[in-house]
């Protein structure tokens, strides 16, 4: 499916976003810990993509894209309005989940 090429840079990509994940651990300040925040999720996301887990590359560009409006927003209309999104989007993750299992159900079996 991927070379060993792919498979290193992916799990390199994730060492990077580990090293953001504990920078963010040492900051004092909320747009650093965000900022750190993002980062490490930017290179999480670009990992699942590029081992063709679209799923969890999608999922989490909308978290870093939560992360970073929270960066410069501290509305609650706007943290609202992505809970909903990720309710929507959890609901129809399922929702085909179930779906996939039962057409697998109907085609295999006798």
């Amino acid at each position: 499916m991927f070379d060993i090429s792919t498979f290193m840079l992916s799990q390199s990509l994730v060492a990077v976003a580990i090293i953001f994940d504990l920078i963010s651990f040492q900051c004092k300040l909320r747009k650093h810990i965000l900022s750190c925040l993002v980062i490490a999720g930017l290179f999480i996301s670009a990992h699942f993509f590029f081992i063709v887990a679209m799923d969890g590359g999608l999922l989490n560009a909308v978290g870093c894209e939560s992360l970073s409006d929270q960066h410069f927003y501290s509305s609650q209309k706007v943290t609202a309005c992505f809970h909903g999104n990720g309710c929507i989007g959890l609901w129809y993750h399922l929702y085909w989940s179930i779906k996939h299992i039962e057409l697998h159900r109907v085609l295999f079996t006798n």
